[in-house]
C-alpha cells in the first residue's frame, strides 16, 4: 500500500531545500530562511581533476532535518563525465559487487566517497545521534557530486544501520548527470530502512526504473518514495511513462 506525502512531509522538504539553497549560497548575503548558522559544518573534500568537493553538515532550526549536501566548485559536463565513465570501465574492468548492480558510477567516485565518509564521521553522525529520534536525514548531491551522495547514502545506510533504519532517509540529487535507484533499492530491500525516498530535482538523466523508459526533461521535479513493495516513480509526464491515477498525490 502506498502512502501517500503528508503535509508535514511537505513542510519539512521544504525547511530543508531551504537548507540547501542556503549551502549552495554560502558566499552570499545571510538570510533569514530558518537556518541555524551556529550549526553548520563545512568539510573541504579532496580534488578529483579540477574540482573541489565541499561538503557541509548542519541541522534546521526546528530540529526536524539533519542534512548533508556535497557539491564541487566547478563543472564538468556531463558528456565528458560519460565519456570518462566508459573508457575508465573498459580499461580498467571494473566489476560493482551484487549490491551495486545496474550503477555505472565513476569508480574514483567511490574512492573518494569513502575517504569523505570517515571524514564526515565526527560531523554528520554526530549532528544525526544529537538530533530528535524524529528528525528526518537529507544526503544531498548536485551535479557532479551527485554520484558521490549516491555512493555515500549507500554507505550510510551500510555503515550504521542500527542508527539510520529508524530514520527516514532522503537523497537529493540536483543536476545529477549521474543518476540511478538500483543500489538505492537493493539496500532499502537489504535493511528495511523505514523510509528511503530519492527526489530529483532538474534531473537530465534517464531515472526510469528500467533503461530507456523515459527521459524526465530538466526542470521537473520527481519523487520517488520507497515504502514496503516496489518503488513508487512519479514524473511529470506519467501519464505516458508510468500510468497509475494515484501516483499524482507524489507529487510535490
Amino acid at each position: 500500500m502506498k502512502q501517500r506525502v503528508t503535509e508535514e512531509d511537505q513542510g519539512i522538504i521544504r525547511k530543508s531545500n531551504s537548507f540547501i539553497e542556503a549551502v549552495w549560497k554560502r558566499a552570499g548575503e545571510p538570510k533569514n530562511d530558518g537556518v541555524d548558522e551556529s550549526k553548520i559544518f563545512e568539510i573541504h573534500g579532496q580534488h578529483i581533476g579540477k574540482s573541489q568537493l565541499k561538503a557541509v553538515v548542519g541541522t534546521t532550526q526546528d530540529q526536524q532535518a539533519v542534512v548533508l549536501a556535497l557539491n564541487y566548485q566547478t563543472w564538468t559536463p556531463s558528456s565528458h563525465i560519460l565519456k570518462t565513465v566508459t573508457k575508465s570501465l573498459e580499461s580498467e574492468g571494473q566489476q560493482w559487487p551484487p549490491l551495486w548492480t545496474g550503477s555505472r558510477v565513476y569508480p574514483r567516485y567511490l574512492d573518494k566517497a569513502r575517504d569523505i565518509a570517515h571524514a564526515l564521521d565526527a560531523t554528520f553522525f554526530r549532528a544525526i545521534m544529537q538530533s530528535p529520534a524524529d528528525a528526518q536525514v537529507y544526503i544531498v548531491g548536485r551535479g557532479k557530486a551527485a554520484g558521490v551522495a549516491q555512493i555515500l547514502a549507500a554507505m550510510t545506510l551500510l555503515n550504521h544501520m542500527e542508527l539510520i533504519s529508524r530514520r527516514t532517509v532522503n537523497v537529493v540529487l540536483e543536476f545529477a548527470p549521474l543518476v540511478g535507484n538500483a543500489a538505492f533499492r537493493a539496500i532499502y530491500n537489504q535493511l528495511g530502512v523505514k523510509t528511503l525516498r530519492v527526489y530529483h530535482r532538474q534531473t537530465i538523466f534517464n531515472v526510469g526504473p528500467t533503461a530507456g523508459a523515459g527521459y524526465v526533461p530538466v526542470g521537473t521535479e520527481v519523487f520517488f518514495a520507497f515504502k514496503s513493495g516496489p518503488p513508487v516513480y512519479c514524473p511529470e509526464n506519467l501519464d505516458t511513462l508510468y500510468p497509475d491515477p494515484d501516483c499524482s498525490t507524489w507529487r510535490l
